[in-house]
């Protein structure tokens, strides 16, 4: 099993990204970490259709594979997956940024809607991106059940509770 790892938006997550993956290293020695392009360029924003079209080109079939994604890494794997491109047999989001997406004028709810895959969020009770509540009523309102809402401490958005995080990596 290969563990694809897909960070947050903002260049200070290459650093989680490394972390991460040495983290995990251990359990899971093939692995994909995806450096984005707009890191280099410092353009502010993630290009979704650039960088699933990068990684699905990096990866080719995803199937068999455990996908670890932080913040727009979630949107990055929903959005594959709504577009039949990203099929992993796991998946483990962490931070989800609905509220972000939104201002952002992305909507997330047919991605979400259209996900049938078993997957955990691990959001914290006061990120202040987008808050474990208000998850829990995005999730709630589309009537979805094959998430697993695993709700931890805190008030950041950074999710470096690799120990914690490891729990849900099968």
């Amino acid at each position: 099993m290969r563990l694809i790892i897909l960070p947050g938006n903002s260049s200070h997550n290459k650093e989680w990204l490394e972390a991460a993956s040495a983290a995990f290293y251990e359990r899971f020695p093939r692995q994909h970490l995806q450096y984005y392009q707009h890191w280099q360029t410092e353009e502010q924003m993630t290009d979704m259709n650039k960088e699933l079209d990068r990684l699905v080109k990096a990866v080719g079939s995803t199937e068999g594979d455990l996908i670890l994604a932080k913040s727009v890494g979630t949107m990055l794997t929903l959005s594959g997956a709504y577009q039949g491109l990203l099929i992993p047999c796991s998946v483990v989001l962490l931070g989800l940024p609905i509220g972000f997406v939104k201002e952002r004028g992305w909507d997330p709810t047919p991605w979400l809607q259209q996900f049938h895959q078993k997957a955990t969020i691990i959001q914290k009770e006061y990120d202040p991106i987008t808050s474990h509540q208000e998850v829990e009523e995005e999730l709630e309102k589309l009537g979805r059940n094959n998430f697993e809402l695993i709700k931890i401490p805190g008030n950041d958005h950074d999710y470096g509770e690799f120990s914690l995080i490891s729990q849900y990596l099968y």
